[in-house]
């Protein structure tokens, strides 16, 4: 299963100079719940406000020009790390995808950002629907933040012809927590 999984708020924004531009513990706790054991992919610079690469998860990162960098330094697959905290640079999102469906852990694969990669999952899950009449995303997970920061970085408008609204859990705000939020689970709409 390839999911698309996101935090989100009114604006649409998803970053601001580099960050998610909120504090949101519970939310922080529920993305490791559903992407644990997962593939994760994302460009460099979520992988870079991450910091880190994420416990128990094998992390692609699309960066063509951090690619060309180290195979010049060690000529040799890039996979810094080994078995499931890896970090592995890509090229390219299909890349990713390709050697994520077909990793030997055969694991499910997670496309957790920047707004770059968002918009080229959905871009291709697009198109797939068009030309093969196939889904590229199998759904999308959103945590619908009840803010209304505009920042810097914003996710494409969810298109309701094209993704369908198939489980809308409560308002959440625990402890900790700037705002409160609820979690959206989107599937193809049928066509």
């Amino acid at each position: 299963m390839i999911s698309l999984i996101a935090a989100i708020n009114q604006a649409r924004t998803i970053g601001h100079q580099g960050q998610i531009p909120w504090k949101i513990p519970s939310d922080l706790r529920h993305f490791k719940k559903i992407t644990n054991h997962t593939n994760v992919i994302m460009g460099r610079k979520t992988h870079e406000s991450i910091g880190r690469t994420l416990d128990d998860r094998i992390s692609y990162v699309i960066s063509p020009t951090e690619v060309k960098r180290v195979q010049a330094q060690f000529s040799e697959p890039v996979i810094v790390g080994g078995g499931l905290d890896s970090l592995r640079w890509r090229s390219s999102l299909m890349e990713c995808l390709w050697e994520a469906r077909f990793d030997q852990w055969r694991w499910d694969i997670s496309i957790i950002g920047g707004a770059q990669i968002y918009k080229e999952a959905l871009d291709l899950h697009e198109e797939w629907g068009k030309r093969w009449s196939m889904n590229l995303i199998d759904k999308m997970v959103i945590s619908d933040v009840d803010d209304g920061f505009e920042g810097d970085t914003k996710f494409a408008a969810i298109d309701p012809k094209a993704w369908a609204i198939i489980s809308e859990g409560p308002w959440i705000q625990e402890s900790g927590d700037q705002h409160r939020y609820r979690i959206l689970e989107f599937e193809p709409a049928a066509k």
